[in-house]
């Protein structure tokens, strides 16, 4: 019980701290390791994940495997977030080319990341995506179609999907992210200009609204060679 009551203080305790040392910075915020949080307020390491977890949980801090932790806010900004993200895992995005634009069924997979039923319709956005003509991701978004139709009828060339979801009335409040690295795949490949086989970086991120629903499913793909944290 005591363990789990100084776990809990310290989730408090490095929440308000992070609050107050990098709500008001730009971008995403590289924090301390776990070896300085124990040494700082004299906790074991255990506590410092248990505290972490609570923390990445309520989206505040986002831990990449390899690269550390960072602090990414409590959702105020998450639009310009979700952008960062994207941006972050090969350079600043400036234009798209898309692919895809279109009304199909939810497989189980994104059904499951959308809270809604298999099969249901969702407005699949697929694209290229540029920074200064030099392709940096592929980026496919899975939207309930009932949440916002009007993305059918959007140019994404140079518009960005959260902000045009904003613009309709959309309320962006949090989102969920998992990383990983796994093996182009021949489609993949072939629009990322790599070999099949070669490891690519996958962002899958769940973006919320104000209500807890989720908008939009993001799954973003880099080549792990070229991929950049401008933290």
């Amino acid at each position: 019980m005591v363990k789990q009551l100084r776990y809990v203080e310290l989730y408090n305790q490095l929440k308000n701290r992070f609050s107050v040392e990098y709500a008001g910075r730009e971008g995403v915020q590289m924090l301390p390791g776990e070896r300085e949080i124990c040494q700082k307020y004299n906790v074991s390491r255990p506590t410092v994940r248990k505290a972490m977890e609570l923390l990445s949980e309520d989206g505040i801090i986002q831990r990449i495997q390899g690269k550390g932790t960072f602090y990414i806010g409590e959702g105020n900004n998450l639009e310009s977030k979700m952008e960062y993200y994207q941006s972050s895992l090969a350079g600043d995005v400036t234009s798209s080319k898309v692919l895809k634009q279109n009304v199909e069924k939810a497989t189980e997979d994104v059904a499951k990341h959308l809270n809604i039923e298999p099969g249901s319709l969702v407005i699949h956005l697929q694209r290229i995506r540029y920074a200064e003509d030099v392709l940096v991701c592929l980026v496919s978004d899975y939207i309930p179609y009932d949440v916002c139709p009007s993305v059918l009828n959007v140019d994404f060339a140079q518009k960005r999907l959260l902000k045009h979801m904003v613009q309709t009335g959309i309320k962006i409040d949090k989102g969920k992210r998992v990383m990983a690295v796994e093996k182009a795949d021949e489609f993949t490949a072939l629009h990322l200009g790599i070999a099949v086989g070669e490891p690519i970086m996958i962002s899958y991120a769940d973006v919320m609204d104000d209500k807890g629903r989720v908008v939009t499913y993001a799954i973003t793909k880099s080549n792990a060679y070229a991929t950049q944290y401008g933290f």
